[in-house]
């Protein structure tokens, strides 16, 4: 993010296209994503994937949280953490893991949808969803 874009309001990405793959792919996630666009306040960033869609909430890849789609539930680093008994210093490993995967896919095409009668950023890559999925899954097995 540039200078200007801090006054701006960030980059102005395209609109994504209602009829393209990835409107189609978003909407088999749209349920549990309009729920988290209408409780969550912060700028969202979804990248979606053939396979799921992980949620960027917040600034990243300074300060962000994360979500992830899980068939239609809604999963976070804190219900991770608690399933499976992980202590800060593996949390933070996860989140490390997480934004250097953000800064390695920064620079790729996005998009920006409507979701809850707000803007949300889609980010449409299968290997960063896969990259994230596979963070996820080091610790889930």
């Amino acid at each position: 993010m540039g200078f200007l874009d801090r006054f701006m309001g960030g980059p102005k990405y395209p609109e994504l296209d209602p009829a393209s793959d990835m409107a189609r792919q978003l909407d088999k996630f749209r349920d549990p994503m309009n729920k988290v666009a209408t409780d969550v306040k912060d700028r969202l960033e979804v990248v979606t994937g053939e396979d799921g869609a992980f949620i960027f909430i917040g600034k990243p890849p300074k300060q962000f949280g994360v979500m992830w789609v899980q068939g239609s539930e809604v999963m976070n680093l804190k219900t991770l953490a608690q399933a499976k008994q992980l202590d800060a210093s593996a949390l933070n490993s996860i989140v490390e893991k997480m934004r250097s995967a953000y800064q390695r896919h920064n620079d790729e095409q996005r998009f920006v949808a409507r979701m809850a009668n707000r803007e949300i950023v889609i980010h449409p890559s299968d290997e960063f969803e896969h990259e994230m999925e596979a963070i996820v899954d080091s610790v889930s097995h």
